[in-house]
């Protein structure tokens, strides 16, 4: 262990990042001294994810820990490379002091709603700051960062719609950002940028609105100005497209290259059904869940899926559950990752849904299985519970044999419904088939949820922009 922990940061880093879930690293950090001291400080602070401080006081009393760790040691200051900061309006005067001290701050997500200046002149002083992600974002915070440059750049526009103009001052942050600029989202725009006529072309140089390297790009309640939304030309290295827009038009022939180059695509039935039509080979898509109400049956046979999908998520009635699943065995005969939301009205329909799958998905090399179940007053029931726990115990000690590649079960409430209804009442399962000297283990092994997560996330990404040769099993 000595000698492992006598490696340079590069080589460590290396090793760590085999480790997918957190735990694991806090488990190895703890094994000896050398180790904790080096891995706490590099790699756990290294990003930093807080709850949200008024949920109950113990996670005020960890957040209060946290603000003083940074305070008096700057060696925990210098660790932090990125940073969530959770909606209490009762924390922003620490936060806004502790941002300065983060002087290698290099991503940093703000939930706070109409966030305080205290906040907004913090981020001003990161130095090192390239990833930004603010949930209601304002005029303020965007003059501030007129002359920042950015790789990936999140910005969600509540309470107005923002003018985006070659002036504005997120216009600026964009231009500036052309050669940098990997990801971006915005939401709640007024897009003003035009192509530029032949012309005129000279005289834009480094003012000409492409982004040549932006690969992931997600684009929610955005309006035009005066022209057609012209994504070939503004984003032509795009592969992975998010796309909430009943708003503006996207099937305009000048759009035929943008979406022919895409691999993953979240959107709405109409968004699938473009993109094959132009021609796309999605490996990964997300069709919106709201699309799928009370749909028919003769809707559900007509849906845009692709034979190169790998990953595929949907909401799904449990009435056209099993003549869906045998339609998908044999159109997606590729997919490895499946999410599905269902609709549960009777504790019955949990056996239902599980026994539909391995009745007919057992020739799909799946890896991951996802099941998000809908919100219904049922989930109360005491009785319902025991059949849910009892239903998904059947599925995990049935599923190594007709499904022999799966090697993650994830089941739990949809957190759409739980964050309505404030309570989860759906326990959550989430199971994975562990790999020993001898070979992948014959069955599934509970871990903790939020191990689960960090795993379902990378069964899912692995589609939206990698290289498929280049993905490595996770251990």
């Amino acid at each position: 262990m000595v000698l492992l922990a006598q490696l340079n940061d590069d080589v460590l880093s290396a090793i760590c990042s085999y480790l997918m879930a957190r735990r694991s690293l806090l488990n190895l950090a703890l094994t000896c001294r050398a180790l904790c001291s080096a891995i706490i400080p590099t790699f756990l602070y290294a990003r930093l994810e807080l709850e949200t401080p008024y949920i109950n006081d113990s996670a005020a009393v960890r957040l209060r820990s946290f603000f003083d760790a940074i305070c008096q040691r700057e060696s925990i200051a210098r660790a932090v490379r990125h940073l969530e900061i959770p909606g209490s309006q009762n924390s922003c005067l620490y936060w806004g002091n502790i941002l300065p001290r983060t002087r290698n701050l290099c991503s940093l997500k703000i939930q706070f709603h109409s966030p305080p200046w205290t906040l907004l002149k913090g981020i001003h002083m990161i130095p090192h700051l390239h990833t930004l992600s603010v949930d209601d974002c304002n005029n303020e915070l965007i003059e501030l960062l007129r002359d920042a440059q950015f790789r990936n750049l999140d910005l969600q526009f509540i309470l107005h719609e923002y003018p985006l103009t070659p002036d504005s001052a997120l216009g600026e942050i964009l231009l500036r950002s052309r050669d940098t600029l990997s990801e971006l989202k915005l939401s709640g725009i007024t897009w003003c940028f035009g192509v530029p006529s032949a012309s005129s072309a000279a005289s834009h140089n480094d003012r000409d609105p492409v982004w040549p390297c932006v690969t992931v790009l997600r684009l929610w309640e955005v309006t035009k100005n005066i022209h057609p939304l012209h994504l070939s030309y503004h984003f032509p290295s795009t592969i992975c497209f998010d796309t909430r827009n009943g708003l503006v038009s996207l099937d305009h022939p000048q759009n035929r290259r943008f979406f022919a180059g895409l691999r993953s695509l979240n959107g709405r039935v109409m968004d699938f059904e473009l993109a094959l039509g132009f021609g796309a080979m999605l490996r990964h898509a997300h069709a919106r869940t709201q699309e799928f109400d009370n749909k028919t049956e003769a809707e559900f046979d007509n849906l845009p899926l692709q034979n190169t999908l790998h990953s595929l998520t949907l909401c799904i009635e449990p009435k056209f559950f099993s003549p869906f699943l045998v339609r998908l065995a044999v159109t997606c005969p590729k997919l490895s990752f499946l999410c599905l939301r269902v609709d549960v009205m009777h504790a019955s329909g949990f056996g239902i849904v599980l026994n539909a799958i391995l009745d007919h998905l057992s020739d799909l090399p799946l890896e991951c299985l996802r099941l998000m179940w809908k919100y219904v007053p049922i989930f109360s029931d005491a009785n319902a519970a025991h059949t849910y726990d009892s239903s998904v115990t059947m599925f995990a000690s049935r599923a190594p044999v007709i499904l022999p590649s799966l090697r993650l079960i994830s089941s739990m409430s949809d957190p759409f419904y739980v964050d309505i209804f404030g309570t989860d009442p759906c326990s959550t399962h989430t199971m994975r088939r562990l790999i020993t000297a001898r070979g992948v283990a014959d069955k599934f092994t509970p871990i903790l949820k939020e191990d689960g997560s960090d795993l379902v996330n990378y069964y899912e990404w692995r589609w939206m922009d990698q290289v498929e040769e280049h993905v490595v099993e996770p251990s």
